[in-house]
C-alpha cells in the first residue's frame, strides 16, 4: 500500500463465480461459535483485573468529588447525593462511600452509613474477611473519635491507621485527614497531601472533558459538513460498488475467519501458552492475514485485488492519514450513540434483572486486555500497543472494511445508494462488534466505531484512513486505561 495506483488504470478482470451461500453458513456458524464460547465458562477475563480497573476509576470519583467540592460552585450536599450509587457492590466500594460521606455530609452520617453496612452485612449472610472485619472497626473508631472532635483520634493506633491506608488506598488517607484534622499537630499537612491528589486529578479530567468537548464540537461540524457535501452530490466516493468480484470476497472473509479460529485454537496448545498470549495473539493475527491470497488462487489478479480491498492511495499517504484524523474526529458523534446506547442497555439489564445482588460487581463489558495491562510489565504494554495499534487495524480493516465491505457494497450496488451504504455498513458493523470479546452488550458501542471506520471507506476508497482510525481509537482506550491501571 505505498504506491500508488490510477484508478483508471485498473480494469475489472473477469473472475470465476463466488460461492456465497457456502461462505455464509462458515460465517455464521463461526460468528454463532465464538458468541457462545464469549458466554461459556472458559472466558478468560481474570476478574481480579476488572476489580483493580474498577477500583482505580471508583478513586477517580473520590478525587475528584472531593476536589469539586472545594468549589464555590459545588455544593456538598448535592454532590453527595450524586454518589449515593457507590453505596452498592463489593465491601471494598461500600466502605469508600462511607468514607465520601464523612467528607461530604459529615461524621454522623458515616457512622449511619456504617451502622447500614454492618445491618447488611448481617442480613445477607455474606462472608467478610477478617481484614475487611478490622477495617469497619477501624472506621468506627476513627469517626467516633472525629465525631467529638478528638482530631487525634486516640482510639486507632498506627498500625490500624497502616491497615486503612493498605485496605483502602487514597479513601484511607482521606478518613484519616478529614476537613477538621487541620487543628491537630501535623494535620494540616495530612489533609493538603490528600486534597493535593484530589485537584490533580480534578484538573486533569476536566482538562480532559474540555478537550473532548471541543474535538466532539468539531468533529458534529465536520460530520455535519461530510452529510451536506453528500445530500448535495459533490461528494466523490472512492469505494462505491465495482461488480464482478463480490462472490470471491465473502469467500475470502470466510477464509479469514476460518484460518483465524484454527491459529487461535493451535495458540492455546503452544508452549508457554499463558507466558507468550500477547506473542501468539499477535502472531495468529497476522498469519490469518493469508486469506488475502484466495483471490489470487481463484484467479484475480492482485492488481485488481488490492483496488478491490483498498490497498492503494489516491494520493500521498499522508494525506489519507490526515483524513484518518479528520474522519476519526467527525465520527465521534456517531460513537456517543453507540455509547449512550449500550448504557442504555445495561440499564435495562438491571431494571429486568435487578441490580448485582450482595457484594457483587456490576456487570460491564469486558476485553483481556484489561488483564494484560495490569498483570504486565513494560515489554506487555508495549506488546499490547503494538497489537491492538499497529496489527489489529491492519488486519480487522483489511478483511471488514476490505473483503467484507467490497462484497456487501457489490452486492447491493443496484440498490439506491444511500440504502445500499447504510445496508454495507450496518451488516459490517454489526458482524465486527458482536465477535469482539467485550460481550453483546458493548455492540452498539463498538458498531458505532466500525460504522466510521466503514463510511470512510466509502469516501477515500483506500483502506489507509480506516486504519488510521483504528489506530487513533485504540490509542485512545489504552492511554485511558494506562492511566487508570
Amino acid at each position: 500500500m505505498t504506491e500508488e495506483i490510477p484508478l483508471a488504470e485498473l480494469v475489472p478482470a473477469p473472475s470465476p463465480p463466488g460461492r456465497p451461500l457456502i461462505a455464509w453458513l462458515v460465517i455464521v456458524s463461526l460468528v454463532a461459535l465464538t458468541i457462545t464460547a464469549q458466554r461459556g465458562p472458559g472466558k478468560a477475563i481474570d476478574p481480579a483485573a476488572v476489580d483493580d480497573l474498577q477500583r482505580s476509576i471508583l478513586e477517580i470519583q473520590g478525587k475528584y468529588l472531593v476536589a469539586a467540592a472545594q468549589t464555590p460552585a459545588m455544593q456538598k450536599s448535592e454532590l453527595y447525593q450524586s454518589v449515593q450509587s457507590l453505596d452498592t457492590g463489593p465491601l471494598v466500594q461500600r466502605l469508600a462511600f462511607v468514607v465520601l460521606a464523612g467528607e461530604l455530609r459529615g461524621f454522623d452520617e458515616a457512622l449511619r452509613q456504617l451502622a447500614a453496612t454492618r445491618k447488611f452485612l448481617a442480613q445477607s449472610g455474606a462472608a467478610v474477611s477478617q481484614s475487611h472485619q478490622r477495617t469497619l472497626g477501624v472506621l468506627e473508631h476513627l469517626y467516633r473519635d472525629f465525631s467529638a472532635s478528638k482530631w487525634h483520634a486516640p482510639s486507632v493506633p498506627l498500625a490500624d491507621r497502616q491497615h486503612l491506608v493498605s485496605e483502602l488506598g487514597w479513601f484511607g488517607s482521606l478518613a484519616l485527614a478529614p476537613d477538621g484534622v487541620r487543628a491537630a499537630a501535623g494535620g494540616q499537612a495530612a489533609r493538603s497531601q490528600v486534597v493535593s491528589a484530589a485537584w490533580k486529578t480534578f484538573i486533569v479530567v476536566l482538562t480532559a472533558s474540555i478537550v473532548f468537548l471541543c474535538v466532539g464540537a468539531a468533529g458534529l461540524a465536520g460530520a455535519a459538513m461530510f452529510i451536506a457535501y453528500a445530500l448535495s452530490g459533490r461528494l466523490v466516493r472512492r469505494g462505491g460498488a465495482r461488480y464482478g468480484n463480490s462472490g470471491l470476497y465473502i469467500e475470502t472473509f470466510a477464509v479469514w475467519m476460518v484460518l483465524l479460529t484454527a491459529l487461535s485454537l493451535a495458540a492455546i496448545f503452544m508452549p508457554q501458552a499463558r507466558d507468550h498470549r500477547l506473542f501468539y495473539s499477535g502472531a495468529a493475527s497476522l498469519l490469518s492475514l493469508a486469506a488475502i491470497g484466495w483471490p489470487l488462487l481463484r484467479g484475480l489478479s492482485w492488481a485488481s485485488v488490492r483496488r478491490d480491498i483498498g490497498w492503494y492511495l489516491p494520493g500521498p499517504a499522508w494525506r489519507e492519514v490526515l483524513w484518518g484524523v479528520v474522519c476519526y474526529a467527525s465520527s465521534l458523534p456517531i460513537i456517543a450513540c453507540g455509547f449512550a446506547m449500550t448504557l442504555l442497555l445495561l440499564q435495562m439489564q438491571h431494571a429486568i434483572t435487578g441490580a448485582p445482588g450482595g457484594f457483587d460487581s456490576p456487570s460491564a463489558p469486558a476485553h483481556p486486555v484489561i488483564e494484560w495491562v495490569s498483570k504486565g510489565g513494560m515489554a506487555d504494554r508495549f506488546a499490547v500497543v503494538l497489537l491492538a495499534c499497529v496489527i489489529a487495524p491492519l488486519v480487522e480493516e483489511s478483511v471488514f472494511r476490505g473483503a467484507l465491505y467490497r462484497y456487501l457494497r457489490d452486492t447491493t450496488g443496484k440498490w439506491r445508494t444511500g440504502a445500499g451504504i447504510a445496508f454495507s455498513a450496518f451488516t459490517n458493523s454489526l458482524i465486527f462488534a458482536v465477535i469482539h470479546p467485550q460481550g453483546l452488550f458493548a455492540a452498539p458501542v463498538l458498531m458505532s466505531i466500525a460504522v466510521g471506520f466503514s463510511l470512510a471507506r466509502e469516501w477515500r476508497g483506500s483502506l489507509l484512513t480506516p486504519m488510521t482510525m483504528h489506530a487513533i481509537n485504540n490509542g485512545v482506550m489504552l492511554i485511558m486505561l494506562f492511566s487508570l491501571i
